[in-house]
Parts: structure tokens; C-alpha cells; sequence
């Protein structure tokens, strides 16, 4: 426990925490839930939580819909109140998966399910197991695949069909295309969303950790040997401990905007904005961060320059692509924003004298699927989260987003979005 370590080893306990992260280590999240549920309420997937003894005793908002519980939950849902709206076989294959230990921590299973307005939906559950205060809880993630399944069902009756019937044979061909089409587009959304699950628990399980622990243990020494502390002590512990706060609501504004993104919550709203002055206003908040490194921040637009855009997203894209290039800077380094119109579109690029990046980590970015681990030049960390975001506002915006770089000659990062 943290209060039977001395000063000395609990700066280094998060110290090392802050360097590394164990891939192998369970997840204690839900000892979080003030900022967990809003994150896990905003997935479009249903996701349980159980004990193991046939209790479900944590469910998002999803999951309530779909069995027509009561939301928030207030109590332990037994698997029992699930049995009217399923299959007996699903239903013993929840009980089964359950009580038995799960190896490999995987699991999964078709469950149909059947709403009160008896009709039949289809899911694909994933299982895994995390670390709860000692105990082992299952969780279950529930994937709609109805689609998916009746077209394999659609084309199997053309297939039969093209058998019978050959006369018909170019016609039903055209249509066999066109369902395998549809049938690739669903299975390429579920790996999708497969990859959105995956990512998300991981950001839960590993990112959050270190900002936490850095918040319990220098908040701790603070409160408790403020009188032993010295000036220059209390000042240091104070920076890290403003360090990880900003960290902790960066990741966690990120993650909101983002389970907002794949539930479709957010409506673009194009309107005239002045790129220069916007451009002006993210240097103004990110001056700290950049002065503290010594860094220039620049722009090659010294007058107005009006785009049609959404702000809140054109400001998000501009401003996490700057804080990128701030992590990866030297001190004494530039970063120049630069804006220029070219044929129906907008231009924009963030240059920077950075470290830059091989081919294999440029292969990664932008993709949800891919976990990167590349620290910036002051030990920083980030989950990549805010590059994709930024990746589904441009394409909201009719443009592109792609980045040149090179080991040792710095990075630049640049994106277009379309003018009516």
C-alpha cells in the first residue's frame, strides 16, 4: 500500500510507472466509475459485467436496452432475468462460460436475442476476464451480427437457386456479387468495431493507470509531509501533479469525443471561420507547452483567411496535430503552421524540426486496430487516439489527412478539407 512506503520509494515506484507499462497487468478500472460509465454508457455496443456466480452486476446503457432493464442499475441482475429474451441453448451457454474459468481468456458464441417487440436480433460475445481488488470478473461484449447472418442466409438461397435454375444463372450472378459485396462491407464494420472494443479496454487498462498513479502518490506526499517538504520539493511535486492532471483530462476528452464519433453523435456544421485567428487562438493555449520546451511556434498567414468548415472539429484536427509535434520537438526546435488553397480545397500542414519517425511506426498511424508506443522527447506519452479522431473529422470534411517524415529531419502532417 502506498502509505507504508517512504518518500523516497514512492516517487520512484511512479517514476517507474511513468516509463513503462506491463502488458500483462488486469485492469482495477471500474474503482473509476465517475468517468468509466460515462465513457462505457456512450459505446453502441452492449457490455456486461459478472461476478462469475451468475450475477451481472454492471451494464451500459446498450446492454439495458437491449434486455429492457431498469437504467442506472442499482443492484445485482441475476442471468435469470435474461432467459425470456433468449435461446435455452444461448442461455445455458452463458451460465457455462460463467462458472468455469475461461482459457484462453477468450470466448465466443452466436446469442440470439428477442426484443419485446419479438423481433430477433443476433450478437457474437466476446468474453475476457480482467482484475477487480483480487477477484477475476467477466466481461462480456455483445456485437450485433444480424445482418451479417441473413445475408449468409440470402446468399445461400441464391446459390440453391442458381443450382435449380440456370437459365437464370447471369442475372442471380450479379446479385451473388452484390450480396458478397454487402456481406465483406458487414464483417469489415465488425473487426471494426472489434478493433474500437480492443482499443478501448486497452487505453482503460493501461493508459489510465500512470496518471492515476502519479495523482494518488504526489497529492499523497503533499498532504501529508508538507512540513518536512521543502520549497523547491513542493514546487516539483506540484508540476508533476499539474502534469498528470492535464495529461488524465486530455485522454479523457479524447476518449468521450471519440466513443461520441462511433455512435454517431456528432453533426458537422459548416460555418465561415477565420483559420489565421484560429490558428493564433491554439498557439495562445499550447504557449506554455511550447515555452517550457523552448520551442517557436509559427504560421505563414499574417491576415484573415476564411474557410468553410466546422470549428469545433477543424480546431480539434489542428490542435491535437500541434501537440504532436510539440511531444516530438527538441528544445530550440520550430513548428510552423501553414494554410494555402489549392483547386476546391484547403491545405493545411504542420511542419516541425522534430525527431521524426521510420516507416513501420508511419504504417500505424491513423489506424484504430494498431497500438503505438513511440514516447516524445520528454519521456510524453500518448494512446493515438487524437490522430484518428482527427482522421474521421477531415473525412467528414470530404478531405484527407497523410504525413511525411524522416528519421532525424522531422515530421509534417497535413490535411485537406473540401470548399462548396
Amino acid at each position: 500500500m502506498l502509505e507504508n512506503k517512504s518518500k523516497e520509494e514512492l516517487i520512484e515506484i511512479i517514476r517507474n510507472l511513468e516509463k513503462s507499462r506491463d502488458e500483462n497487468s488486469s485492469s482495477d478500472f471500474l474503482m473509476f466509475p465517475f468517468f468509466v460509465d460515462n465513457i462505457l454508457n456512450n459505446l453502441p455496443f452492449p457490455i456486461y459485467f459478472s461476478d462469475g456466480s451468475k450475477n451481472i452486476i454492471k451494464y451500459n446503457k446498450s446492454f439495458a436496452g437491449l434486455f429492457g432493464l431498469s437504467f442506472p442499475e442499482n443492484q445485482k441482475i441475476p442471468f435469470d432475468d435474461l432467459r425470456s429474451y433468449t435461446s435455452d441453448d444461448a442461455y445455458k451457454f452463458l451460465c457455462e462460460v460463467e462458472t468455469r474459468e475461461i482459457k484462453p481468456l477468450k470466448k465466443e458464441n452466436i446469442i440470439p436475442v428477442y426484443s419485446e417487440k419479438n423481433q430477433e436480433h443476433y450478437f457474437k460475445l466476446f468474453l475476457s476476464q480482467i482484475s477487480e481488488n483480487g477477484k477475476k470478473i467477466n466481461v462480456g461484449t455483445m456485437l450485433e451480427i444480424t445482418e451479417q447472418l441473413y445475408l449468409e442466409e440470402e446468399m445461400k438461397q441464391t446459390m440453391e437457386e442458381l443450382a435449380v435454375n440456370r437459365d437464370l444463372a447471369e442475372d442471380q450472378a450479379h446479385k451473388f456479387i452484390e450480396l458478397n459485396r454487402k456481406l465483406e462491407e458487414s464483417e469489415s464494420k465488425l473487426r471494426q468495431a472489434v478493433a474500437e472494443k480492443d482499443k478501448f479496454f486497452s487505453i482503460i487498462a493501461h493508459d489510465l493507470r500512470s496518471p492515476f498513479t502519479a495523482l494518488l502518490g504526489f497529492s499523497e506526499i503533499l498532504a501529508e509531509e508538507t512540513e518536512e517538504l521543502t520549497l523547491e520539493e513542493i514546487k516539483e511535486y506540484s508540476t508533476h501533479l499539474r502534469d498528470a492532471i492535464l495529461g488524465l483530462y486530455k485522454l479523457l476528452e479524447n476518449l468521450l469525443t471519440w466513443s461520441r464519433l462511433q455512435r454517431g453523435a456528432i453533426q458537422m456544421e459548416k460555418v465561415d471561420i477565420d483559420l489565421y485567428k484560429l490558428i493564433l487562438n491554439i498557439f495562445l493555449v499550447l504557449k506554455a507547452n511550447a515555452e517550457q520546451k523552448g520551442i517557436e511556434l509559427k504560421t505563414n498567414l499574417n491576415s484573415s483567411f476564411i474557410v468553410k468548415a466546422d470549428k469545433m472539429m477543424i480546431e480539434t484536427v489542428i490542435r491535437n496535430l500541434i501537440s504532436n509535434a510539440l511531444k516530438f520537438t527538441k528544445a530550440g526546435g520550430t513548428i510552423t503552421v501553414s494554410a494555402e488553397k489549392e483547386g476546391g480545397f484547403v491545405k493545411v500542414s504542420v511542419k516541425d524540426t522534430g525527431v521524426g519517425m521510420p516507416e513501420k511506426i508511419r504504417e500505424k498511424l491513423f489506424k484504430v486496430d494498431k497500438h503505438i508506443t513511440t514516447r516524445g522527447t520528454n519521456d510524453e506519452k500518448g494512446t493515438g487516439l487524437g490522430l484518428i479522431i482527427s482522421k474521421e473529422f477531415v473525412e467528414m470534411h470530404g478531405g484527407r489527412i497523410y504525413v511525411e517524415s524522416e528519421e532525424g529531419k522531422g515530421s509534417t502532417f497535413t490535411f485537406t478539407i473540401a470548399q462548396e
